[in-house]
């Protein structure tokens, strides 16, 4: 289960890269364009990079949680 999670967060982290690269040079443009917008696209993906940290926590917390539940019933049982 854990190896699960530990290849959906690295597929997850390599995707982000991909999408940091594109959102790069998509925003450098923009910069050059409109500067105050980098400013509020960088809080933008920062929040979103937060909320995909917490939801990859809760997951894990919540399988973990589950695991040693099974673990105690089969050990009580």
């Amino acid at each position: 289960m854990m190896i699960t999670i530990v290849i959906v967060t690295m597929i997850m982290l390599k995707d982000r890269d991909k999408k940091d690269s594109i959102y790069v040079k998509w925003e450098t443009n923009r910069n050059l364009t409109h500067p105050m917008t980098p400013v509020l696209g960088q809080s933008i993906s920062n929040i979103i990079v937060v909320v995909v940290v917490v939801v990859v926590v809760v997951v894990a917390v919540v399988v973990v949680v589950v695991v040693v539940a099974v673990v105690v019933v089969v050990v009580v049982a």
